[in-house]
């Protein structure tokens, strides 16, 4: 996909829609999934920056790496900031722990 990305040569379609979910009601997913979205987002900043997959060194994947541990703790830092705290913002704080990378 990262090819078909790059030679924008994905499909579109009219519309599109997801099931309704909660997507913070479980911390554990999160956890499951944050490597995916590391690896998704490390390629396609690859694309973004016009690099190639040899451009991927583990330098790259450790600024990656930490690119996303100020990301999430932003996201964290803004919820805690919120002047009304909520269950939802509760369990987002739950979720966004559980992926943080502990490296």
């Amino acid at each position: 996909m990262f090819d078909a990305v790059r030679a924008r040569s994905v499909g579109v379609t009219d519309a599109l829609s997801q099931l309704e979910y909660q997507p913070f009601a479980n911390p554990r997913r999160a956890a499951s999934e944050e490597f995916g979205d590391l690896i998704a987002e490390g390629l396609y900043r690859l694309i973004h920056e016009g690099a190639d997959l040899a451009d991927a060194t583990h330098g790259y994947w450790q600024d990656e790496l930490r690119r996303r541990m100020r990301f999430i703790d932003e996201i964290a830092t803004r919820l805690l900031l919120t002047r009304e705290p909520t269950f939802a913002i509760d369990c987002a704080l739950m979720s966004l722990s559980a992926a943080r990378p502990d490296y």
